[in-house]
């Protein structure tokens, strides 16, 4: 196989991180539930298995801690897609997501399960690593 068709594969696989300006979308995003997740068919109730864990970066272009650590970012998001939603809210850019979480440093993370935040992680990817580790644990342990 050539090294270019498995750049291909390799690039096909990667999931980019979203980004988020508008509120509304925001809280939308939070409750982590697939838009077309089995449970929701057909008016049915959600179940713990229709919901994603959501981890936001709150970021900013000018913030050089944030560029340094973005790409760890894009590394957990590839690694932990099955279970989690990764965005990212450039904090000029959507700057009333920013207020209604009351970021005040960056880089921030935050994580949501149903709408809930459930951890605050201020600048330190391997303990955002951790976290997602540790609220999936808890999560299959209702399941």
């Amino acid at each position: 196989m050539s090294y270019l068709r498995i750049l291909i594969i390799v690039i096909k696989n990667i999931r980019m991180v979203k980004s988020i300006s508008d509120l509304n979308t925001f809280k939308r995003l939070i409750t982590g539930i697939e838009p077309n997740a089995t449970g929701m068919r057909g008016g049915a109730q959600a179940t713990l298995t229709d919901y994603k864990v959501v981890v936001i970066d709150f970021t900013a272009t000018w913030c050089g801690p944030c560029q340094r650590i973005a790409p760890y970012f894009e590394q957990l998001n590839n690694q932990y897609s099955s279970r989690c939603n990764f965005y990212k809210v450039d904090v000029d850019e959507g700057a009333d997501i920013s207020e209604f979480c009351r970021i005040s440093q960056m880089p921030t993370f935050k994580i949501y399960y149903q709408g809930k935040d459930v951890k605050t992680v201020l600048g330190d990817i391997q303990e955002l690593e951790n976290s997602i580790i540790n609220i999936i644990q808890i999560i299959d342990n209702k399941i």
